[in-house]
């Protein structure tokens, strides 16, 4: 697990500026630590979905991805959010897929990253339960 909190430390700080631009697209100025709690909230919901689109096969979520996701929300429930978002880094590198810029944003800024994680576990467990 910390060979995956390194690289993505490693890839916050490579890509720190973008982040933060487009964080700022959003209403979300980590400088001035400002930002609309919808905004927040919006993104989580759309960040969840395409974590359940990640685990999506064609004849629907497999066991194994349904077990992805509630390692997430374990992780999260545990605070221990930098670990949920290299969890989430790890597997889109691991299947080659793209790279979740979108979710991992918010991991530039300490108290940005608690409450976006707050809200994607809320919005995550909703999902699992219309599973």
């Amino acid at each position: 697990m910390k060979l995956l909190e390194n690289a993505l430390h490693a890839l916050m700080q490579e890509h720190h500026d973008d982040f933060a631009g487009s964080l700022l697209c959003l209403g979300i100025d980590i400088s001035l630590e400002s930002w609309s709690h919808q905004a927040v909230l919006d993104s989580a919901r759309v960040g969840a979905a395409s974590i359940m689109r990640f685990v999506l096969m064609p004849e629907g979520v497999s066991e194994a991805g349904l077990a992805y996701v509630r390692m997430i929300v374990r992780i999260l429930n545990e605070g221990s959010y930098v670990k949920a978002m290299a969890c989430i880094y790890g597997a889109y590198e691991m299947t080659n897929r793209v790279t979740p810029m979108g979710i991992l944003q918010y991991t530039v800024h300490e108290k940005l990253l608690r409450e976006y994680c707050r809200n994607l576990k809320k919005e995550l467990e909703k999902h699992l339960s219309n599973i």
